[in-house]
């Protein structure tokens, strides 16, 4: 399994990845779950994965669907890129959250915005656990959209932060049905939503094959520093427990 570590700045970037992070995402936890970060933020984020002694890939937020139109969030990650120096990697992915969305055409626009989104960056498709609190779509829809993308990832997240965390609010047989379903269409699985290094067991039983934090590398609050000590301690115990084992056949393309 591999570590996401969630990031507001190039200063928490480089705290995760001397921590030991694997992937590096970008997010404002101020603006929701998802919540995009500043461009020059993102910048300085892509800056610092550059500068970094190893090769990390790195992904973005970009809010809801229901937030806006599909083009402006194209437009926001077309920009970025555009702005990227050379040499400095693209995004590996998108994650654009769909909470308010189930009675928009959903599936249409974010199959418009994979269209749109500039060469090698994919998109990742995001089920939200309360997805029935939320309004989002349900899970196996989402995950059957996801096995048309190029990404071929899905998040599986919560989207209020204030409900608890992942295994408090999916309920058990709905999350194995959502990730067996994931795994029959050979997907990325990433879990996330609070999870914290209490959730070591379950998460092991699972096995995905990136596991999501910030506040359990914030002290336990998601608006404090990320700080690489616990970033550490988060890979150990929640990537490099004796039973989290790999997905047997499935590996990681980025």
């Amino acid at each position: 399994m591999r570590l996401l570590v969630s990031v507001r700045d190039a200063a928490e970037a480089r705290e995760a990845i001397a921590g030991g992070a694997d992937v590096i995402d970008v997010k404002e936890p101020l603006a929701g779950p998802l919540g995009r970060a500043g461009l020059q933020e993102t910048l300085g984020v892509a800056a610092a994965v550059h500068d970094a002694a190893r090769s990390v890939p790195w992904t973005i937020a970009c809010g809801e669907l229901a937030d806006g139109p599909i083009d402006e969030v194209s437009a926001h990650v077309g920009s970025l890129v555009g702005l990227l120096p050379d040499g400095v990697q693209r995004p590996w992915l998108v994650k654009l959250g769909l909470a308010g969305a189930a009675q928009l055409d959903w599936e249409r626009r974010i199959a418009d915005l994979a269209s749109q989104l500039p060469g090698g960056v994919a998109q990742a498709c995001v089920v939200y656990a309360d997805w029935h609190r939320c309004d989002a779509p349900p899970p196996d829809r989402v995950v059957r959209l996801a096995g048309t993308l190029a990404g071929r990832t899905v998040l599986i997240d919560t989207f209020d932060k204030r409900a608890g965390g992942l295994f408090d609010v999916a309920i058990p047989g709905d999350l194995g049905a959502t990730v067996a379903l994931a795994r029959s269409l050979g997907l990325t699985v990433a879990l996330a939503g609070r999870i914290g290094l209490e959730d070591a067991g379950k998460v092991a039983e699972i096995a995905p094959d990136i596991v999501a934090v910030r506040s359990a590398v914030c002290g336990g609050d998601r608006l404090r520093a990320v700080e690489a000590e616990r970033v550490g301690v988060a890979l150990r115990t929640l990537c490099r427990t004796p039973n989290a084992m790999p997905h047997a056949g499935r590996s990681v393309e980025v």
